[in-house]
């Protein structure tokens, strides 16, 4: 939802509610004040804004992850990179969510180039976490967290 217009609203929102509080106030200003939000949501920015915000699905960054490979069952490729992604650990979430997105759009080269990274990282930390055993864990503990974390798509 866009930031300025939902902030326009609160505004006019605890505006209200002060009103509301007082003892001294009258229908009058409490009136003006609701004037003052119908403006608000009244203006095509903010129908626009809010009709993308209910088209947004919030959802695990895991179960995300599982609905694309359900959806790219026929791409033997495009599954193993999904299956593995979650278990990245040098990706934020975002950068996850970014290739969940492209994924579907690389060709076979690149998701062999992908997968064959994915599965060196795995073996590489193993080695690091002998040497930096604390500092790993931590980290593969916060990425492996980010996948729970819930996420915003539009997609469907």
């Amino acid at each position: 939802m866009n930031k300025k217009i939902l902030s326009d609203l609160i505004d006019v929102l605890e505006e209200s509610i002060k009103i509301i509080k007082n003892e001294d106030s009258d229908l009058e200003q409490l009136e003006t004040k609701v004037s003052e939000i119908n403006q608000v949501i009244n203006k095509d920015e903010f129908k626009t804004s809010f009709n993308e915000y209910k088209k947004e699905k919030r959802i695990p960054l895991k179960t995300y992850i599982d609905k694309c490979i359900s959806e790219n069952s026929d791409n033997k490729l495009v599954v193993e990179t999904l299956k593995l992604l979650p278990d990245v650990i040098s990706l934020t979430k975002e950068e996850k969510i970014r290739v969940v997105e492209a994924v579907h759009k690389l060709d076979n080269e690149k998701l062999s180039e992908l997968i064959k990274i994915f599965k060196e990282e795995k073996i590489k930390f193993k080695e690091l976490e002998k040497e930096y055993g604390d500092d790993v864990k931590k980290l593969k503990q916060q990425r492996l967290s980010e996948n729970e974390g819930v996420i915003t798509t539009t997609k469907k």
